[in-house]
């Protein structure tokens, strides 16, 4: 029954299936009748085993994969295999001239990323089938990447067959039940199978109560039997009770492992011990170096050891069982253990295999020895390169424990620290980047450790004490490098804006570093970028015609584009939406994004998502901004990535408020921890906490969500002003929401943008009320229809018909009230909509039904796939650029298809345009 699970597995699309059970059960039976049944249906079925050592060599199981098939292929062949997203997976296999990935942010998902687009690659000229045995052995980074990979199997002709054994304390488990798929459990021998496997190898016949004694003994485990049945021979008198098979049968593996081993000459058991030590499949000429005899006389021993069934193979040796090699190995001391990993890592590095090497040396006694050091830290930066940062983790942390000499001890601690903030391990990474700092001896070596130090500091919420420890690098050194000292204010000042309480002077210090830094450096354009954020941000100092140009000029030699991680590129392209210049800010976006996909970070996608999501709020496209910002939020990473993290979470709770959906944007404020005080960025998130409230009804909380903001909020009126005219409103203090909403107008007219000028003249209207104000209403919508704010016009619109409503102007009324309606409609504000057509209904007249059409009925996730459409890209190449599954693509360009009404592709650029 177990085996038709199987073989049903193997045969169908995609899929996976997980043997599980305990050690001896049949598991690595099953999955290799299941590779039998695979390549006899044609399907190309590639094979791997975890290990107990092997788990620390990051992507070690991929590898196994992937190696032999790359290895074997053409050079046309692997260029169609290796192609596209899947060149980001070359670092991890170990291909000649792959680009390291140790720069990029992510590179643990580009690796991921890569390695999913090989899989699919190789599975679009033949089905494709994944075995791996010993799962709970498998390194990390290969089981992360196998989660991934199976929750993006729809479509794609890939079917995962594993086998885990249960009961092991360090197994993975959490990873393991995220692979998800059917599970088989092998079902134990019966009594009368039992007797049958007895009385084969007795050569004779067994009787039920041998037959009963032994499946007791054994519990029916099918390697448990087969030893037992070797420890018995033809003169064992039967039938045997169970005291007796008890007797021979405790512990049946590792007692007759011992007993064969005893029958074998003493070299035989030095070959088995450096088989057991190497742990995957040993060629004789490494079992040679590790033993120190001759290639004859390892033959030889192999072949004698092969016969006992200890070990299988031909040109490269493995024990025929995992329970086998344990019996070996627990058989060693530890200290001779020890000794064996430590001369096997040195064999393995004389032939190049440096990672290997360094997993021996994970095993290896702690003995001080700073070549021990030099090696695991070089392996490390390998492990990093292919986004195995889990694995670069454990060597660092074993480098640390040699430990190194004194003049190693800060290299080791700064690249640990640094591995640890990549592997989310935040808290470590303080720890250790403090230590670093402390060891600091050079001027070189205090920069390098104060950067990565408060880097870590901002991204975990944190900004205070990294921006004060940069301050205090740099004066530290002002005198000694003036020029280390002054990257690291740079580093401060950028850091100052995603502070609770950003100080007033952020400003002239911007201004002045921007003056002090080299005319064209990347320093430069950072600043002048941050520069660019406060004046559209704090508003008063420049018009935003020249702000605008100010953050293009900041993006136009490109540094800030290639900045990946920084500040200036996020500074910018907020100050472009804010100024209103949307078409320009989406441009750079795409040209980012073309940038991000290329290295596979994911972070970087989310940033882009997140400001996606507020060019979707000015442009008031409230489906997209949810779509948008729930991306840019869905890995719980996302907060390590302060400078856009506040904008997605600000938007998503924004349009959740304006499509009437309370009780989720509160969930989001309080699920990411930002429901109530300041934290980075306050002025995005204050105002939408106080739309929040009074969305509610409760007052008393929008006024201390207000209240809670810091007394500098002058500096950001523009950001501030509308939710303290709508607090001031209703609370019934007309008076002090006219001064605010005139402050605001004031200060929007300096500005000059289209959209803030109406958004201010609305809030003076309604703070005026009566002729005057409906007139105010009047401009605020001439404004706006100057402006890409199509919400805030549907808004606008709806309150000049509300107020010519109460002033019994019913009939022209109407028109404003429709067209607001119609906007809303199309802007998908819920709220907005309701009171709009209860207004229309009070006038007489009967709200229309709008049925979006065309363009306009897309989803933001089809219209975003319709566009890479339009471009000429495959169904493949959009799935690489969104990180999404050739199925999800298939099945957004259906739905693009029916709502545009297309037969062809070629018909979607017009469509589109239209």
């Amino acid at each position: 029954m177990e085996l038709a699970r199987v073989a049903a597995a193997v045969g169908v699309g995609s899929g996976v299936l997980v043997v599980e059970g305990e050690p001896g059960i049949g598991k690595s039976a099953l999955l290799a009748a299941g590779v039998e049944v695979a390549r006899a249906q044609g399907s190309v079925a590639l094979c791997a085993r975890g290990g107990l050592l092997e788990r620390d060599f990051g992507y070690g199981i991929v590898r196994q994969l992937f190696e032999a098939p790359l290895r074997g292929a053409t050079a046309g062949e692997r260029r169609r295999w290796v192609s596209g997203a899947a060149r980001l997976a070359a670092p991890a296999l170990g291909l000649a001239g792959a680009e390291q990935l140790a720069g990029v942010e992510d590179a643990a998902f580009a690796t991921q990323h890569g390695l999913y687009w090989l899989a699919v690659n190789l599975a679009s000229e033949t089905r494709l089938v994944l075995v791996v045995d010993d799962l709970q052995w498998c390194d990390l980074a290969s089981l992360r990447w196998l989660v991934y990979l199976a929750r993006r199997l729809e479509g794609e002709s890939v079917v995962v067959v594993g086998a885990w054994r249960t009961g092991e304390d360090e197994a993975p488990v959490e990873l393991l039940d995220q692979l998800g798929g059917e599970r088989v459990v092998p079902s134990a021998l019966s009594v009368g199978a039992t007797g049958e496997l007895i009385a084969w190898r007795l050569g004779r016949e067994c009787d039920e109560r041998t037959a009963q004694a032994c499946r007791t003994a054994t519990g029916g485990n099918p390697l448990l039997v087969t030893e037992l049945a070797h420890a018995l021979d033809e003169n064992t008198s039967l039938p045997l009770d169970a005291q007796r098979v008890v007797e021979l049968g405790r512990p049946a593996v590792a007692r007759h492992v011992s007993w064969r081993m005893g029958l074998l000459p003493p070299v035989a058991g030095e070959v088995a011990a450096a088989a057991a030590v190497f742990g995957d499949e040993a060629p004789p000429r490494q079992l040679a170096g590790l033993t120190g005899v001759s290639m004859e006389e390892v033959r030889d021993a192999c072949d004698r050891l092969v016969a006992a069934r200890i070990l299988a193979g031909r040109e490269a040796f493995a024990f025929v069982h995992p329970l086998v090699r344990e019996a070996v190995y627990g058989a060693l001391r530890p200290a001779r253990r020890a000794a064996l990993h430590r001369r096997a890592a040195d064999v393995l590095d004389s032939e190049g295999l440096v990672d290997r090497a360094a997993v021996q040396l994970l095993a290896a006694e702690r003995t001080g020895d700073g070549e021990v050091v030099r090696r695991l830290v070089v392996a490390a930066e390998r492990a990093l390169g292919r986004g195995a940062v889990e694995e670069a983790v454990v060597l660092l942390r074993r480098a640390l424990e040699e430990p190194p000499p004194r003049v190693e001890r800060y290299r080791v601690l700064i690249r640990l620290a640094d591995a640890e903030f990549l592997a989310a391990s935040e808290a470590a990474a303080i720890g250790h980047g403090r230590a670093a700092l402390e060891l600091a001896r050079d001027f070189e070596q205090r920069e390098e450790a104060a950067l990565l130090l408060a880097r870590v500091l901002v991204v975990t919420s944190r900004a205070e004490e990294g921006v004060e420890l940069l301050a205090t690098a740099a004066t530290a050194l002002h005198e000694a490098a003036p020029e280390r000292a002054l990257r690291l204010e740079v580093a401060c000042v950028l850091y100052l804006p995603v502070l609770p309480l950003p100080p007033p002077d952020t400003r002239p210090r911007t201004e002045a570093l921007a003056a002090r830094v080299e005319r064209g450096s990347l320093a430069e354009q950072r600043l002048r970028a941050q520069l660019a954020l406060i004046d559209a941000t704090a508003v008063g100092m420049r018009p935003a015609g020249e702000v605008a140009e100010l953050a293009l000029l900041a993006l136009r030699d490109g540094q800030l584009l290639a900045d990946l991680g920084g500040p200036g590129f996020v500074w910018a392209s907020v100050t472009l939406c804010n100024c209103e210049r949307l078409d320009q800010c989406g441009e750079w976006l795409r040209r980012r994004e073309g940038l991000a996909t290329r290295t596979g970070s994911r972070a970087e996608l989310q940033s882009l998502a997140a400001l996606r999501a507020r060019i979707a709020r000015v442009r008031g496209e409230l489906p997209a901004v949810v779509d948008e910002a729930r991306f840019a939020l869905r890995d719980r990473t996302a907060r390590r990535y302060a400078f856009t993290f506040p904008v997605a979470a600000t938007e998503l709770v924004f349009a959740l408020v304006e499509r009437g959906e309370l009780d989720e944007a509160e969930a989001v404020l309080r699920g990411h921890g930002i429901a109530e005080g300041i934290t980075w960025m306050w002025w995005e998130l204050i105002p939408e906490r106080v739309a929040l409230a009074l969305a509610r009804g409760d007052l008393q909380r929008a006024r201390a969500q207000l209240a809670s903001a810091p007394p500098e909020r002058s500096m950001v009126p523009l950001q501030m002003a509308p939710c303290e005219v709508a607090v001031a409103l209703a609370g019934g203090e007309r008076e002090q929401a006219l001064e605010r909403a005139r402050a605001m107008l004031a200060l929007a007219e300096l500005f000059g943008a289209p959209g803030r000028i109406g958004m201010a003249r609305r809030l003076v209207g309604l703070a005026t009320g009566g002729e005057t104000g409906i007139e105010q209403l009047r401009a605020a919508v001439e404004a706006l229809e100057r402006s890409p704010r199509r919400l805030e016009l549907a808004r606008t619109l709806v309150d000049l018909g509300a107020a010519l409503r109460r002033h019994g102007r019913r009939v022209e009324a109407r028109e404003p009230l429709r067209r607001g309606l119609d906007l809303a409609q199309r802007c998908g504000a819920t709220v907005l909509v309701e009171r709009g057509g209860e207004e229309l209904r009070v006038t007489g007249a009967r709200p229309r039904h709008l049925v979006l059409t065309g363009v306009e009925s897309l989803t933001p996730s089809e219209l975003r796939v319709a566009r890479l459409a339009a471009q000429g890209r495959s169904n493949r190449e959009i799935a690489q650029a969104l990180f999404v599954t050739g199925g999800t693509v298939e099945t957004h360009m259906r739905h693009v298809f029916q709502k545009l009404d297309l037969k062809r592709r070629e018909e979607l650029p017009a469509a589109l345009a239209g």
